[in-house]
């Protein structure tokens, strides 16, 4: 059993800055609003994309599906800020691509303050990305926002009046692409949710229900390179040791004569249909970001990546196995992300033929003979996306991964790179396969899937009480991280979350309704005493209360205008989103207990890697307006 400390408390706040995470977001809007129009200042036009890359595009294995221009944008040299009346502050940034389809934006020495927020959307708002929060720095410095589609996106950053000047982040690349509709020549690819051939067949129809472990090891991977991106699948390795090393392997000319940047390649799994029919509105998927290349040969088109971090439980990954032998398959499958759209299922029912003749790939690449399976596929096609994606025999084991061929919705002919080849033909360990997935040199020919280890659970729990005593019911106990999961606090103040062990977590407390519980003209009183150095504070709680305007100040008279409101019922909310309730963890220690603002408080418990219970997870609610300690904390 592991107890909850003062020592853990501060290890989990400071691990929130620097934990290697999958790229998440959290709850909020934009403040923007589309009637005010931003000034000029604010405005970054993308220059024309240069039409003789977009030729060069053309004549690739694996095209690209946008092109960056270098940028050097900061919150100092771009964009304008605009100041709360509350202390806050809020920058604006719009980006206009006059070639219109979708942007993308790369970040380096990124670091977002506690407290502020960031979001990436179109002018509607009907695509945002975000907020995204202090939970998303890294130690590389690196983020990226993904792509939204549409001529013009606003990036908008939130910083709290506490934290002002301590955000930073510098936009050195933005990728977009344009609309197909321009010249046939001169234009990027289509690609993304929806835009995969009609005769495509989801993974989750009849023709895929016999594969419902084997495609969650498949994902869709955009492959960041310093050119642009471009989309490819892949599928997770078991290897001989079983010890689920994220293995991934895809193919070869998805990046071959870009210069990869590994660290921005993103991985999405579970990227699917819930059921047979094409979805109207883009499903959810999960994603994890940085990879490393442990191998790679043009001659069986194979690249081996290592993914950086462990997949987190709640993904409900598999690790398909193999076959490496010399075996011809009576069948083969395909599990893939054509068009960089919802997975798909293809299928050929008859033995697979050995190619016997060298194979030219767009005039430029050529690989021997007998290196490659070929297959006329019975059931669904692939587009560019697909490459990659793994090649199962009957058995349910990868035996090649896809090349390329001659796609159509009939008598589709696919040719994949055999793992016969892969496994230690090359020169190297960086040109084979043996020594990753059979790490020992057993010498197996196959190996057999892995289901991870089921993951056990561990509890969470605490008690909110007032800085008076009082038992704190009816609060919104949240964990965002690898498992989302919610619960309220009892009529004593008690909570508890049983989360899956090996995960990260984020708790945070939220309690926003009956403002007025509490407030009353004896707090007035007394806030008037304490301002004319009548009478102290009882506690660092007491002064958070007294703030009902949300300054993070030493109350004023301002103050009281905003409890008096509440008392004569003008208003049933504090000003400036002041919500009703503030939390503090209890084993926080104000530095300055005459000023609760004098650094940052902690407002929820950061856990990096939860491995058994913890118990005693106390915290302070704080009821806004509420000086002496008159409100029901139970109402």
């Amino acid at each position: 059993m592991t107890h909850f400390n003062k020592w853990t408390l501060m290890v989990f706040l400071l691990l929130s800055a620097f934990a290697s995470t999958a790229q998440i977001s959290t709850s909020g809007s934009p403040i923007y609003d589309a009637k005010d129009a931003l000034s000029a200042a604010s405005l970054f036009t993308l220059a024309p994309i240069d039409a003789s890359k977009l030729e060069a595009n053309q004549t690739k294995e694996n095209p690209l599906y946008s092109l960056p221009q270098a940028t050097n944008l900061t919150l100092e040299n771009s964009g304008e800020f605009t100041d709360l009346e509350n202390g806050d502050r809020v920058w604006h940034l719009e980006i206009e691509n006059l070639q219109g389809k979708s942007m993308a934006l790369f970040y380096e020495n990124f670091y977002l303050p506690a407290g502020a927020k960031l979001f990436f959307f179109d002018k509607e708002k009907t695509q945002i990305k975000g907020a995204y929060t202090s939970a998303n720095n890294k130690e590389s410095g690196k983020f990226f926002t993904g792509f939204i589609h549409a001529k013009t996106a606003i990036l908008e950053y939130y910083e709290p009046a506490n934290v002002i000047g301590e955000g930073h982040f510098t936009i050195f690349r933005i990728d977009q692409s344009i609309e197909s509709a321009e010249a046939e020549k001169s234009v990027l690819l289509d690609l993304g949710f929806g835009t995969s051939s009609e005769c495509q067949v989801n993974v989750n129809c009849t023709d895929g229900s016999a594969y419902q472990q084997e495609k969650q090891g498949v994902c869709r991977i955009m492959m960041t390179v310093e050119e642009g991106i471009a989309w490819c699948s892949g599928t997770l390795m078991n290897n001989i040791r079983n010890d689920e090393t994220p293995y991934v392997l895809s193919a070869f000319h998805c990046t071959d004569g870009y210069t990869p940047l590994h660290d921005l390649w993103r991985f999405d799994f579970n990227y699917e249909a819930g059921e047979c029919v094409n979805p109207t509105v883009e499903p959810d998927y999960q994603s994890i970001i940085g990879c490393n290349l442990r191998a790679g040969r043009l001659e069986t088109d194979f690249q081996l990546l290592e993914i950086s971090q462990s997949i987190p439980s709640n993904f409900s990954v598999y690790f398909n196995g193999w076959d490496r032998s010399d075996a011809i398959p009576t069948e083969a499958t395909l599990l893939h992300h054509p068009s960089a759209d919802i997975k798909k299922v293809s299928h050929d029912n008859h033995s697979l033929i050995i190619h016997p003749s060298v194979i030219n790939w767009n005039n430029e690449v050529s690989t021997p003979a007998n290196y490659h399976f070929r297959s006329v596929l019975d059931v669904g096609t692939f587009e560019v996306g697909s490459s990659g994606c793994p090649i199962l025999d009957e058995n349910k084991r990868v035996v090649a991964q896809l090349h390329g061929g001659n796609p159509g919705c009939t008598n589709a002919t696919i040719y994949g790179g055999r793992l016969f080849y892969s496994w230690e033909e090359g020169t190297s360990s960086a040109e084979q396969l043996a020594p990753w997935l059979d790490p020992d040199n057993t010498g197996a020919e196959f190996s057999d899937a892995l289901v991870p280890a089921e993951v056990g659970n561990a509890i969470v729990s605490g008690k909110i009480t007032t800085q008076f005593g009082g038992n704190v019911a009816g609060v919104t106990v949240r964990a965002n991280g690898d498992d989302a999961m919610s619960t309220l606090t009892d009529i004593e103040g008690n909570y508890e979350l049983e989360l899956p062990i090996g995960s990260q977590y984020t708790i945070s407390y939220e309690k926003d309704y009956f403002a007025e519980n509490g407030v009353a003209t004896t707090d007035i009183l007394k806030l008037r005493r304490v301002i004319l150095n009548l009478e102290d504070y009882d506690n660092p709680y007491s002064i958070m209360a007294a703030d009902a305007n949300g300054t993070n100040a030493i109350p004023t008279t301002s103050d009281i205008i905003a409890l008096r409101q509440m008392i004569l019922n003008t208003v049933d909310v504090f000003p400036n989103d002041v919500p009703a309730w503030r939390f503090v963890p209890s084993l926080y220690e104000f530095p300055d207990e005459t000023n609760p603002w004098a650094e940052t408080t902690p407002s929820a418990i950061f856990i990096d890697n939860l491995q058994a219970d913890i118990q005693n997870v106390d915290i302070i609610g704080v009821k806004m307006g509420d000086v002496n300690g008159t409100a029901d904390p139970a109402e």
